[in-house]
């Protein structure tokens, strides 16, 4: 998050004459909570509001803010540590990424 904030602020007074963009990326676990995953999961919800007070504080300077927020991609060594965990399909359901 800090290099969130220190990013924005050298940037904003670059954008300020003619507008710009600024696309933050999250993640989807930033969205729910999931159990053991406190820390990274506050850590992209504050991301996701940080994105969502700078889109108002900015637009009347014709700067917009995005934030993405992809999920799970599905990949090899992804797959090896959800099934690790006691109890994975639970795991899955808690976090929304597969249905209940």
């Amino acid at each position: 998050m800090l290099s969130v904030f220190c990013l924005m602020k050298h940037v904003v007074p670059w954008l300020r004459d003619a507008g710009g963009q600024i696309v933050l990326v999250s993640s989807r676990l930033g969205l729910v909570g999931v159990p053991n995953e406190v820390m990274y999961t506050a850590a992209k919800g504050g991301l996701i509001m940080r994105g969502k007070g700078a889109a108002v504080e900015l637009a009347a300077r014709n700067i917009r803010v995005n934030v993405a927020a992809p999920g799970l991609t599905e990949a090899a060594t992804l797959e090896a540590g959800i099934r690790r965990r006691s109890d994975p399909d639970g795991w899955l359901c808690q976090a929304k990424l597969a249905p209940p």
